[in-house]
């Protein structure tokens, strides 16, 4: 990972192949730290290692789930004087012998997410995909109408045949513009968002029997001059019989 490079996101039950942040040689062995998310996550699951799942040993291993108050891996301050933290960022070390591969894979029950629904309100682990958009929009900055976003999660984790009617179990690691990754997971929490003075609602892509949960009205405010324009189509040279 490089400077200025985003931090990764795991949102419920997924693979994730890690960032390595420090490689420090040291003797016979090289100290390895791998960056899995942005915090806080649920759990590690399971290490994958040059393709063999070694669960999640304790001997020459250190995982940190990215509280904002985590202690710095003591693997990495014995050759690294003064390590930071990593506060807020999830993360595992790896003390790794001159045979032992570099290559992990790790499953993860990722990012803990705010529920309105909750009393009283906090964050836990969900794989509910209304909550995952959320935290995005809220990391990027804008507040979000929570009364739609318990709506929209309420209708997510609805019971159809005995599984929740929609789930988010997904790694993002690619740098998108922030509309990008926004309609990427609208999609799968099944909502519209409307964003109006840096606030975001979600408008529920489902039948409703009452008016819309937000409703716009269009004024001449909101019309800006020079942005409607018509083209006419060129012709087109195409061969002749």
């Amino acid at each position: 990972i490089q400077a200025g490079d985003p931090l990764p996101y795991v949102f419920g039950r997924t693979a994730i192949a890690p960032y390595i942040y420090t490689a420090h040689a040291d003797g016979d062995y090289l100290y390895v730290d791998y960056i899995v998310s942005v915090g806080v996550c649920e759990s590690f699951v399971t290490l994958i290692q040059g393709g063999e799942d070694i669960g999640t040993p304790s001997s020459g291993f250190e995982y940190f789930l990215g509280t904002a108050g985590q202690s710095a891996s003591s693997l990495m301050s014995s050759v690294i004087p003064g390590y930071d933290s990593l506060p807020n960022v999830c993360h595992f070390i790896a003390r790794l012998g001159k045979d032992d591969s570099m290559d992990f894979r790790v499953v993860m029950e990722g990012i803990k997410t705010f529920d309105p629904r909750t009393s009283p309100q906090a964050e836990a682990y969900s794989t509910n995909p209304a909550l995952a958009l959320a935290r995005v929009l809220t990391d990027c900055g804008y507040t979000c109408d929570y009364d739609t976003v318990a709506a929209a999660a309420h209708y997510n984790d609805q019971d159809v045949s005995g599984t929740k009617r929609w789930e988010l179990n997904l790694p993002i690691q690619n740098r998108q513009n922030i509309s990008t990754w926004v309609q990427a997971l609208s999609t799968y929490a099944s909502v519209f968002v409307d964003i109006d003075g840096g606030k975001a609602s979600f408008v529920l892509d489902a039948p409703v029997t009452t008016s819309p949960v937000v409703t716009r009205n269009v004024t001449s405010d909101d019309i800006v001059a020079g942005s409607a324009k018509t083209t006419k189509a060129g012709t087109k040279d195409v061969p002749e019989q």
